[in-house]
C-alpha cells in the first residue's frame, strides 16, 4: 500500500500560498493511486481551511470513507485544524486527541501532539513532553524535526503565562536546535522571538 512520501508533500506545500498548494495539491491528487488519493484530499481540505473555506474543507472530508487508519489519522488532524481556525476549540481538540489516539503514523501523531500542546491549555505541558520524548528518540529526521516547532510553541505558552523566565530558556533551546537542524528562516525567527521576549523583560523593569 502505497503512501504518500513526506518529502514530496512537503514539497507540493507553501503555507504562504494556500491556494498556489491547493492547485498543485489538486493535480497530485488527480494522478494518485489508492490511499495516496485520500491522503491528498485531507491536504486540499487543509488548504481550503488555510483560505478561510471551513465549510467547504469539513464537507470535503467528510466525503472520504475509508477503513485506513493513516487515512482516518489525517481527516481527523484536518478536521482538528479546520475546527480550531474556526475558533470551535472543543471540537478541535476532540479530532487532535483523536489523531493522537489512532498513532497509525508516528509524524502525524507528533502533529496531533504539537497542536495539542498550543490548544489544550489544560494539559500543554503534558502533550510538551510527551511530543519531545517522541520526537527525541525517533529515528526518522523528518520525525525530528518536530522538536523544534514542539519548544517554540511551549516557549509561546509560558510566555501567555507571564513566565519569561521560562519562556527565555525554552526560545533559547529553539533556537539552538534550528541553528543545529534547521532553515535559516527558522534561526531569524527563533532569534526575533527572543529579542521580543528581551523587550518584554524590559518593559517590566
Amino acid at each position: 500500500m502505497a503512501y504518500l512520501d513526506g518529502t514530496e508533500l512537503d514539497r507540493l506545500w507553501d503555507f504562504n500560498d494556500p491556494a498556489g498548494s491547493e492547485q498543485r495539491l489538486r493535480a497530485a491528487a488527480d494522478q494518485a493511486e489508492g490511499v495516496a488519493t485520500d491522503e491528498l484530499r485531507t491536504q486540499i481540505a487543509r488548504a481550503l481551511g488555510l483560505q478561510g473555506a471551513f465549510a467547504e474543507a469539513l464537507t470535503l472530508l467528510d466525503g472520504i470513507s475509508t477503513d485506513d487508519a493513516v487515512v482516518q489519522q489525517r481527516i481527523a488532524l484536518e478536521r482538528g485544524r479546520a475546527f480550531n481556525a474556526s475558533d470551535n476549540v472543543a471540537q478541535a481538540i476532540s479530532q487532535f486527541q483523536e489523531a493522537y489516539r489512532l498513532d497509525a503514523d508516528v509524524y502525524l501523531t507528533l502533529d496531533a501532539i504539537h497542536m495539542l500542546a498550543i490548544i489544550d491549555k489544560a494539559a500543554y505541558q503534558t502533550w510538551f513532553e510527551r511530543g519531545l520524548e517522541i520526537a527525541q528518540h525517533a529515528q526518522d529526521a523528518r520525525v525530528r524535526r518536530w522538536e523544534g516547532s514542539l519548544r517554540n510553541n511551549h516557549a509561546w505558552n509560558l510566555a501567555d503565562e507571564g513566565n519569561l523566565d521560562a519562556a527565555l530558556q525554552e526560545f533559547r533551546e529553539a533556537e539552538r536546535w534550528f541553528r543545529e537542524h534547521g532553515t535559516p528562516r527558522q534561526v531569524e525567527m527563533a532569534e526575533s522571538y527572543i529579542a521580543e521576549i528581551l523587550q518584554r523583560f524590559d518593559a517590566k523593569s
